[in-house]
């Protein structure tokens, strides 16, 4: 790519970044937080319906085998909710980090 045209789409970043109203380096720690969190929910949203779906089956269709005996399955609320405070910590401590290091050093879209 020549000059111009590293420059004409910075130029075009820019512009969108003013048109979404994204000021710099203070609405990045936000956004890092938010983007976390969306992946944190999605993934709790998988584990419940996916997962939960998928550990029923999967005890009916071992029961009936008979390969383990009889099985019941029960929810397994205890492990769920160590798993879902250890997504958010992981998310917080990411977004924390990525906004210490993101301020430390310049922006070089802006």
């Amino acid at each position: 790519m020549s000059g111009k045209h590293i420059e004409l789409l910075m130029n075009n970043r820019k512009y969108l970044m003013k048109a979404i109203d994204f000021s710099g380096k203070n609405d990045i720690p936000f956004l890092l937080w938010a983007e976390s969190f969306h992946y944190v929910l999605a993934t709790i949203a998988v584990t419940l319906t996916i997962g939960t779906a998928l550990g029923y089956v999967l005890c009916r269709t071992f029961s009936q085998i008979g390969l383990l005996g009889k099985l019941n399955y029960t929810f397994p609320l205890l492990p769920m909710l160590i798993f879902f405070v250890a997504l958010i910590v992981i998310a917080l401590e990411y977004s924390a980090l990525a906004s210490v290091i993101v301020k430390k050093g310049p922006l070089q879209s802006m």
